[in-house]
């Protein structure tokens, strides 16, 4: 299996990255990570394997705000897919093609004041 339904809540500030790495990334140190894919919160755009491409998520929003929250799953199979929700039920798939790799969730909060909580984190073949 190895898909996922997880729910970040925002509780304070907008500089937090929510997605999935692959399971043997090495994610320490300050900053934006540097491999797998993200949502950046502040704008909802895609940020992916090493740089933030701006690129829109197709969301109907353009940022989260404090109690705001973003759904993430990740599908492995047939063809990995990340895709986002804002209400846990319409998912839209992000614009990235990932590699096949064993992926985790993966939250950064890039500054001190930021501020999650994770709920919901499910096994996606149990939510569809």
């Amino acid at each position: 299996r190895g898909g996922f339904v997880m729910k970040v809540l925002v509780v304070r500030g907008p500089h937090i990255m929510a997605g999935i790495a692959p399971a043997d990334a090495d994610i320490s140190g300050s900053g934006y990570p540097k491999v797998g894919h993200h949502i950046w919160i502040h704008n909802l755009a895609w940020f992916g394997e090493g740089g933030i491409s701006y690129r829109s998520v197709g969301l109907p929003q353009t940022g989260l705000a404090v109690g705001g929250q973003l759904h993430i799953r990740y599908v492995p199979k047939p063809q990995p897919e990340l895709a986002v929700s804002l209400d846990g039920k319409t998912f839209t798939p992000v614009p990235a093609e990932l590699k096949r790799a064993r992926y985790v969730p993966c939250v950064s909060l890039c500054n001190s004041d930021a501020t999650v909580q994770i709920e919901d984190l499910v096994d996606a073949c149990e939510q569809r």
